[in-house]
């Protein structure tokens, strides 16, 4: 029997108790309130006619008034020290979720940090690698790509709370303009989750979606979208259910005219597993690390030759 199970039991024996000892309890205030206030004005009224027995009256009385006055204080005691105590366990327990929200909320901000400076030191890395150098190759920039997801998928449980059943999706998207379409240039995923690599037209699917519209997209569950659930095949619902797309831009300097390079995407398998107000900044954070890696490739790779 686990503890709250118990505690159940214990607060059902408790209630019944009470109930048990209602009546005794009712005749006792009866008693207590209207009878013995009757019977001892009735007694203070005669009590010259009484002489005597006044005293044999009266000593009883007050005897038995007093023995119901305790049974009244006393009869639910016990029950009253347990509901105090289980006011006190709600309490307790309110403040124990506080604290692991807290907590949970610390760690969330402590791996965040870690993440994003794995990533920046694979920049920096690629930044003074790159200044040597008069001719950079798409798999150099492939490999440094890797690097930045590095830390993101060997923290990933850290982050976006993956784990146990569900399936992780990194992906990085970049549009080609021979194509016209967005293509996987590089992608970290779950063993379980068999790969396609699909190509993405700009306004379809949540990849399409996101580099159309330019911003940032949060769905906590696709299926509950008929737009973008049309866009998926059938295998697709067991592997991708909440996502969050953010677009690359080809230039920091003035966001509202660049134009977009490509779309950064995590998914998981289970709804409701990723949460914009928690991971939004992170992501954010991630696409522009990504975009400046390109902004130095463009600079130094080969005329001609597309990432994609």
């Amino acid at each position: 029997m686990d503890f709250p199970e118990a505690f159940e039991k214990i607060e059902n024996a408790a209630m019944e108790r009470v109930r048990s000892q209602t009546w005794m309890v009712r005749i006792s205030e009866v008693a207590t309130i209207i009878v013995f206030p009757l019977l001892w004005a009735f007694l203070l009224q005669n009590q010259t006619a009484l002489q005597n027995n006044f005293w044999y009256l009266a000593i009883p009385m007050l005897a038995i008034n007093l023995l119901l006055g305790i049974l009244v204080l006393f009869a639910t005691k016990s029950e009253t020290f347990y509901f105090e105590y289980k006011q006190l366990y709600e309490a307790y327990q309110n403040l124990q979720e506080e604290n692991q929200e807290q907590q949970d909320s610390l760690d969330q901000t402590h791996y965040t940090r870690v993440v994003l400076s794995l990533s920046l030191q694979a920049l920096i890395n690629f930044v003074e690698n790159s200044g040597q150098k008069q001719v950079i190759q798409v798999d150099e920039v492939k490999e440094i790509v890797t690097q930045v997801f590095k830390p993101l998928v060997e923290f990933r449980n850290e982050l976006f709370w993956f784990g146990g059943e569900s399936r992780y999706n990194f992906t990085l998207y970049l549009f080609s303009e021979n194509d016209r379409l967005l293509k996987v240039f590089h992608r970290d995923v779950d063993g379980r989750i068999i790969r396609k690599d699909r190509a993405w037209e700009p306004g379809r699917g949540h990849v399409g979606l996101c580099f159309a519209q330019r911003k940032l997209l949060f769905s906590p569950d696709i299926l509950q979208s008929a737009e973008l659930l049309s866009d998926m095949e059938e295998g697709d619902k067991l592997k991708y259910r909440s996502f969050i797309s953010a677009p690359i831009l080809q230039s920091y300097s003035d966001i509202d005219k660049s134009s977009v390079r490509g779309v950064f995407v995590v998914t998981s398998s289970e709804p409701d597993q990723l949460d914009q107000q928690t991971h939004e900044i992170f992501i954010k954070s991630m696409t522009i690390i990504l975009a400046m890696i390109f902004s130095i490739a463009d600079k130094k790779l080969e005329k001609g030759v597309g990432y994609v």
